[in-house]
C-alpha cells in the first residue's frame, strides 16, 4: 500500500499548482520523503535567528514551519499552525523627489523605509485526509472523511478577526522583523476550489507592525 505521507504531499502539491500556479520542491513547508526516512527521530532545528527552521510534525519533517499566534499582554496565547504554505515578503520606500530647475535630475530630500509586507499562500486539507487517501485504494470510507475542512477554515477565519498585533513565526520573516515579530492581518482570501470537496486553498495578507514610543518633553 502507497504510504500516506507520499500522497498527502503530492495531492496537496498538485492542489497547490493548481490554484496559485507554481510547485515548490519538494513541496513547501515539507521535507521530502527520503530525507524523513534518513531522520527517523527528527529534532528541531534553529536558523541563525533563533526561529524554529525543521521541526517534527505527524507528517515527517517540516521546514521553515510558518505560524501565527495571538497575543496578550505580548505573550502568546494561542497558535495556528499554516501547513503546506509558502510566504512572500515585499518592502517599499517612500521618497520625496523635488525636481532640479535647469537641469536633468531630482533632488531627494526623504527616504523612509515603508512596512514589510508578508503573502501567505498555503492549503487547508480535512483533519481525516488520512482515511480519505484510502479511496487511492478502491477501499470504501465514511462520506464525512473528505467533507470541507470546516474547522480548519473556522480556525484561519479566527485569525483574521483579531484586530490587534499577532505573532508572525516563520525562519524566512523572522530574517526581516524585530518587535516581537508582530504583525497586523490585513486580508484574508479563500479561492474557489472547482470541485475538490477536502481541501481548501487560502491566502494571508499580514503587514509589520510599528510600535512608536511618544517622549513627555
Amino acid at each position: 500500500m502507497i504510504s500516506f505521507q507520499k500522497y498527502s504531499i503530492n495531492l496537496a502539491s498538485d492542489i497547490f499548482k493548481s490554484v496559485f500556479g507554481y510547485r515548490a520542491l519538494p513541496f513547501p513547508a515539507y521535507a521530502d520523503k527520503q530525507a524523513t526516512r534518513l531522520v527517523p527521530n527528527p529534532k528541531n532545528v534553529l536558523s541563525a535567528y533563533g526561529a524554529t527552521l525543521k521541526e517534527p510534525d505527524k507528517y515527517g519533517t517540516a521546514f521553515c514551519p510558518v505560524k501565527i499566534s495571538k497575543l496578550v499582554n505580548g505573550l502568546p496565547v494561542k497558535t495556528y499552525n499554516l501547513q503546506y504554505s509558502t510566504v512572500s515578503v515585499s518592502c517599499k520606500k517612500t521618497i520625496v523627489e523635488t525636481p532640479l530647475i535647469g537641469r536633468q535630475g531630482t533632488v531627494n530630500e526623504l527616504i523612509q523605509i515603508g512596512d514589510y509586507e508578508f503573502v501567505i499562500n498555503g492549503i487547508i486539507l480535512h483533519d481525516n485526509y488520512n482515511t480519505w487517501l484510502n479511496t487511492i485504494e478502491g477501499e470504501s470510507i465514511d462520506s464525512s472523511e473528505s467533507e470541507l475542512p470546516q474547522f480548519e477554515i473556522a480556525n484561519l477565519r479566527d485569525v483574521f478577526k483579531i484586530n490587534e498585533p499577532v505573532s508572525l513565526e516563520s525562519a524566512f520573516t523572522e530574517i526581516f522583523l524585530d518587535n516581537a515579530n508582530e504583525c497586523i492581518v490585513k486580508n484574508i482570501y479563500f479561492p474557489d476550489m472547482k470541485g475538490i470537496s477536502n481541501a481548501q486553498a487560502y491566502t494571508i495578507e499580514l503587514k509589520s507592525d510599528s510600535v512608536l514610543e511618544l517622549e513627555m518633553l
